[in-house]
């Protein structure tokens, strides 16, 4: 058991906005039980060896990413580098990029809703 003993991981849906967004990426391929899914919005690639000695036990693992096109606070093509690490793992990454800026467009959270529930 997990989450102060009440659920399994495999039940918990990991996610966060900008720094909030790395910690459930790292977490999600450290822990010994893959979480249900990983909702990343505006994170970047912070661990680049560890990642992609971790990501390949994660295989399948649903991880929704959305990133900005003209975020002036995280560049995208540091989420663009880490969706194409978790794929290449074979994680089941879904991306969402958008024009604007460091947030979350609706259409992000419409399908972390989504994500969250399946």
């Amino acid at each position: 058991e997990s989450l102060m003993g009440r659920r399994p991981w495999s039940e918990v849906v990991l996610g966060g906005f900008s720094q909030g967004a790395m910690m459930p990426v790292d977490l999600a391929l450290r822990l010994e039980e893959a979480p249900a899914a990983v909702i990343a919005f505006s994170p970047t690639l912070v661990d680049r060896a560890s990642w992609l000695r971790l990501a390949p036990q994660r295989k399948g693992l649903r991880v929704l990413v959305s990133h900005g096109r003209q975020d002036p606070v995280l560049p995208i093509r540091g989420t663009e580098a880490l969706v194409a690490l978790l794929n290449e793992a074979a994680l089941a990454v879904e991306y969402v990029p958008f024009d604007g800026p460091h947030t979350i467009p609706y259409e992000a959270l419409e399908r972390a809703a989504a994500t969250a529930l399946t």
